[in-house]
């Protein structure tokens, strides 16, 4: 039983919808991992093979991208996240269990509570930044932009990373379709 975040029920009242994906999220992010599950992070800089790895595929193209991205082609952009990974890497503060595609269509509800969310593709152990910047590009792209700041505050995360933020919304770009549809 329930919906997406999508649905017009939750799009009414847009801030209350967006804080419940901060606090799914928070919520996921604080779970408890132990050694076993944390021995292989998906660090940046391996999130940036996978996307040299999917441009070689052809999976990575220039059609279907954002307006912010849309001007640079597929190959300048995959070797500008392999070049940002480290920093990326750097600035990372802990390690959580990620989702991978945090999406508002992704996020399932019931009576106005999120119930969790659903399209586990590919969960892994990684930088929060991870789910945080799929989960701010949904908001800005389902939503409006200007609801953005709400999703990292009431996650918790006053003062984002903007180096982290840029990283991984660029590194969604390219490896998370837009929308992330779960059907």
């Amino acid at each position: 039983p329930g919906e997406s975040a999508t649905s017009i029920e939750y799009r009414v009242d847009a801030e209350r919808t967006v804080g419940l994906l901060a606090r799914t999220l928070a919520r996921l992010h604080a779970t408890e991992l132990d050694a076993a599950e944390s021995a292989a992070p998906l660090s940046a800089e391996r999130l940036a093979a996978r996307a040299v790895a999917a441009l070689a595929a052809g999976a990575v193209r220039d059609e279907g991208r954002s307006a912010a991205y849309r001007h640079v082609t597929a190959e300048r952009l995959v070797a500008i996240l392999g070049d940002g990974a480290r920093r990326a890497d750097e600035r990372r503060d802990r390690w959580v269990l990620t989702h991978g595609a945090p999406t508002l269509a992704h996020l399932w509800c019931e009576r106005g509570s999120a119930v969790g969310l659903i399209g586990w593709t590919d969960p892994a152990v990684a930088d929060p930044y991870r789910d945080l910047a799929v989960a701010a590009r949904s908001v800005a792209t389902d939503l409006t932009p200007a609801l953005v700041p709400l999703l990292f505050e009431a996650y918790g995360e006053r003062t984002p990373d903007p180096v982290r933020v840029d990283w991984y919304t660029l590194a969604a770009e390219l490896l998370v379709p837009a929308g992330a549809d779960p059907g």
